[in-house]
């Protein structure tokens, strides 16, 4: 006589969401040293995130030659989420990514996961900053469950 069998699966929920970060304005921002410009706060997965960039480290330990690139966790409550920063082109619009990073969980005791520290020279070159106006795209993925 077959045994009954049953079979149940769980899945986690993912929700996923783009922004699109653009400066328009980049060199009249970055001249105000160690300050940070910040995207608008968007929301994924019902949590708030933020992408912001500080043009110039003012960082001992880093000369004036670098930019910072920060991921921001803006809920008030824990969340486990994955995210990938990719800078778009500005000759042919494609978008490539530059930092992905696996599921981690982000609180509000937690906020900020700094994610890229590049040479300025690279970061500014043609391909990313034209006419004065510099895209991030920040991909985001929520799991819920």
């Amino acid at each position: 006589m077959p045994i009954p069998t049953t079979i149940s699966t769980c899945t986690p929920e993912t929700e996923q969401g783009k922004h699109v970060f653009r400066i328009v304005g980049y060199s009249q921002q970055r001249v105000l040293r160690g300050m940070f410009i910040r995207s608008a706060i968007f929301t994924v997965g019902g949590h708030g995130w933020v992408v912001s960039l500080c043009p110039e480290m003012i960082d001992k330990v880093f000369d004036a030659d670098w930019v910072l690139v920060s991921f921001m966790f803006m809920g008030t409550s824990e969340v486990r989420a994955s995210f990938e920063l990719k800078f778009v082109d500005q000759c042919t619009g494609v978008s490539f990514s530059v930092h992905k990073e696996a599921p981690m969980t982000f609180s509000p005791n937690c906020r900020s996961k700094t994610v890229l520290l590049k040479k300025r020279s690279v970061f500014e070159s043609p391909n990313y900053l034209r006419d004065d106006c510099l895209t991030i795209e920040c991909v985001v993925a929520v799991t819920n469950g």
